[in-house]
Order: C-alpha cells, then sequence, then structure tokens
C-alpha cells in the first residue's frame, strides 16, 4: 500500500510505517457520531423540502425564513452564523500575523547569536541584548530597517493584484 505524500511530514517516525487507513484505531464511538450526524443531515434536508412548495424554494431567496417559528430569531441565527465565520477569518488572519511577528522575533536572535560566536566579522555590535533575557534590540531595529526598505523598494502594489 503506498503512503500519502504527508504521512511522513506529520506523522512521527514510529506512525509513518503503519499503514495509514487502520480503521482499528478509529474509536467506534467516532465512526457511530459521523454516521448519526449524516443522518440527521439527510433527514433535515429532506424534512426542510416537503414542508415548502416548490415555486417557493425556486423563487425565494430565504427559504428557511417562512418555515422558521420567528422570523427574527432566524435572522438572528443567519447573524451569529456569520459573524462565526468572521472570527474564524480573523483567527486565520491572526496567526499570519503572530507568525510574521515570530519571523521578525526570531531572526535578531539569530543575528545576536552570530555576533556572539564573532562567525562573522562586523555584526559585534548585534552582540548586546537589552535586559534580563538579553532582548536583541538592534538586530530587531536591524531587522525593520531591511524589511522597510524591501517594502518601499518593492512594487506592492503590482504583486497584491
Amino acid at each position: 500500500m503506498e503512503k500519502l505524500w504527508f504521512s511522513s511530514q506529520i506523522a512521527p517516525k514510529s506512525l509513518a510505517r503503519r499503514p495509514l487507513l487502520n480503521f482499528q484505531d478509529i474509536p467506534g464511538g467516532t465512526i457511530a457520531a459521523l454516521f448519526v450526524t449524516f443522518l440527521l443531515y439527510i433527514l433535515f434536508f429532506v424534512t426542510f423540502a416537503c414542508t415548502l412548495p416548490r415555486d417557493v424554494l425556486i423563487k425565494s431567496t430565504s427559504p428557511g425564513e417562512i418555515i422558521a417559528a420567528s422570523s427574527v430569531l432566524f435572522k438572528i441565527g443567519i447573524l451569529l452564523s456569520s459573524i462565526s465565520g468572521i472570527l474564524v477569518s480573523f483567527a486565520s488572519h491572526a496567526n499570519g500575523y503572530l507568525g510574521c511577528a515570530s519571523a521578525t522575533y526570531q531572526a535578531p536572535r539569530l543575528i545576536q547569536s552570530i555576533a556572539a560566536d564573532r562567525a562573522i566579522r562586523g555584526l559585534e555590535i548585534f552582540e548586546v541584548g537589552i535586559g534580563s533575557s538579553k532582548i536583541p534590540l538592534r538586530g530587531i531595529i536591524l531587522v525593520g530597517l531591511i524589511s522597510i526598505i524591501f517594502i518601499l523598494v518593492g512594487n506592492l502594489k503590482g504583486m497584491v493584484t
């Protein structure tokens, strides 16, 4: 059996040698929950389709509002579901920003480490750290300046479109 391309990337070495589709490792409750959820969704769709006339299903943009007990509660549910989508989108953007923030913190630490090892001549001024945790302020300023120079020189509007 051929492994998927990501099996060695995600799984530890001990798990990467095992077959991928080993159903004995999946708990029975998980399979039962997936099966019950699938049946409930099918039941919901069939019931929903049976409660409305055909012309309403074809012409109406919001047929759920017609059969809802309260149109206000239906609209609140739609609002909450859209807000949850916005929050998920915000979380993914925040993850990207935090990744950039960690990159701008790790590069100065690397510069500080190279300067402390005296591996590259001329970087000795970046060896100094501020405070008890030796925050590489000079390295942060250097990485920030290099980033700003590349942003100003590069045509960001051309790359984005």
